[in-house]
């Protein structure tokens, strides 16, 4: 109505007008200059370069975590569809102090950043890696590693009951998961959560206490299998262990692993 669309009857337009007028409401141009482009299927044009900012102690360990490959995946795809650039930097690579980094960003015209794997600046107590105040910064994969940021997440919950009710689906029926202390600390215990209900609601024990893997040898893991007599296990971000199960003679259950 507002847009003055034909489709729109003049008393319903006149309507709609006087209620947006008592409110105060002023459309933001910028705003509906994009929406008319999207819903057009226009290409959008650029807008602006924002940062991906990497937290790993290891500047290219992210090649080898799924998980952390389809998280920028995403933020990428979702840029380029709203106009923007995304630039990766590693903080550890870089060797630059939370000032001077945020002075390069602004030197290159970046300000904005998606903070990933932040949860280490929670865990060891370190300063925030960039000077918030200046940047508009947004955590991903994770939600308390920095304060008063915005953060997105998927829902573990409901990741690790969907696989668990898949893998019940194709015939497993004692699923075990592998999970670490740290990482369910992030989520608040969503992936053990969303893997018990589907016992919870089938009214079942479980198949075997949760194995939480930080700090524990690899080959506990293939020795907690065994002694559960496991058919299928989950995984978060765990993936290396496949190899491990595959070398310690557990193919049948290693090709029914998924990694959340």
């Amino acid at each position: 109505a507002l847009s003055g669309k034909s489709v729109i009857a003049a008393a319903t337009r006149a309507k709609v007008e006087a209620a947006a007028a008592a409110l105060g409401y002023r459309p933001n141009p910028y705003l509906s200059a994009l929406m008319a482009r999207l819903r057009e299927n226009q290409a959008v044009p650029y807008q602006a370069t924002l940062a991906w900012l990497d937290c790993n102690q290891e500047p290219e360990s992210w090649r080898d975590s799924h998980v952390q490959q389809e998280f920028y995946r995403g933020a990428l795809a979702q840029a380029e569809r709203l106009g923007y650039g995304l630039t990766r930097f590693s903080l550890w690579g870089s060797g630059a102090s939370p000032d001077r980094l945020t002075d390069m960003l602004l030197a290159r015209g970046i300000h904005g950043a998606l903070i990933a794997n932040a949860v280490l600046f929670k865990d060891w107590g370190l300063p925030t890696p960039l000077r918030l105040k200046d940047l508009a910064s947004v955590l991903v994969g994770s939600r308390t590693a920095l304060p008063t940021l915005n953060f997105a997440l998927n829902d573990t919950a409901a990741t690790a009951r969907a696989a668990h009710i898949q893998l019940r689906r194709l015939g497993y029926t004692r699923v075990g998961l592998v999970t670490a202390h740290h990482i369910e600390d992030i989520v608040d215990y969503g992936f053990v959560a969303g893997y018990g209900s589907v016992f919870g609601e089938r009214g079942e024990p479980f198949s075997a206490p949760v194995f939480y893997f930080a700090n524990r040898p690899i080959e506990e893991v293939s020795h907690w299998v065994r002694a559960h007599q496991l058919d299928a296990v989950l995984f978060t971000y765990c993936a290396s262990l496949e190899g491990h199960l595959r070398r310690a003679g557990l193919a049948p259950v290693a090709s029914s692993i998924a990694v959340l």
